[in-house]
């Protein structure tokens, strides 16, 4: 059995596409995962499974959802393995960070961004991003929320679905699969 870490996209924001988490997590039983956990309200469940297929989890588990609720969301299933790759690989390690104002975007399919300068994204001072594969490391010190480096942005410059979470989620994540 492995460890997976499933991230749904735009779940319970401002009362749209609203889906309680003991409903998700029934929804994750029903389709024989075991241990199934959520995690805060934005759409984080950790579950395992025998399956080492990440496509086809992700396909049933977003086919369920959408023969549910009735609407689609994207969804991206990642290993435990993953999420410690993706803690060990901070880029930012050659200046301080205080790590609240550190998020992670999670691309749903790996991106090659040779000049990050050519996005064009305007930032702020002290603000830096780094795109590694399927992983955007975003840093902003006035705060996400006052930030244009958000998901909406990266997602119309690459042109692909993106959902974010912030570092201690990202590490809650990990722990919680680990246990």
């Amino acid at each position: 059995m492995k460890n997976y870490i499933c991230l749904l996209r735009g779940i319970n924001v401002s009362g749209r596409k609203k889906i309680l988490m003991n409903d998700l997590r029934k929804l994750f039983e029903s389709l024989d995962f075991s241990d199934v956990k959520t995690y805060v309200q934005s759409g984080n469940v950790l579950f395992r499974s025998k399956s080492n297929d990440i496509i086809k989890l992700t396909d049933t588990i977003q086919k369920k959802i959408e023969t549910e609720y009735n609407f689609f969301v994207p969804v991206l299933v990642k290993t435990a393995d993953d999420f410690k790759e993706i803690i060990d690989q901070v880029p930012f390690n050659d200046k301080e960070i205080d790590p609240k104002f550190l998020h992670v975007l999670f691309l749903f399919q790996k991106v090659i961004v040779e000049e990050p300068e050519n996005l064009n994204i305007p930032m702020s001072e002290g603000e830096d991003f780094k795109v590694i594969d399927d992983i955007i490391y975003v840093y902003c010190p006035n705060g996400y929320g006052r930030s244009k480096l958000n998901t909406n942005v990266f997602e119309r410059k690459l042109k692909v679905h993106a959902t974010g979470r912030n570092w201690n989620t990202v590490n809650q994540l990990y722990k919680l699969a680990m246990s």
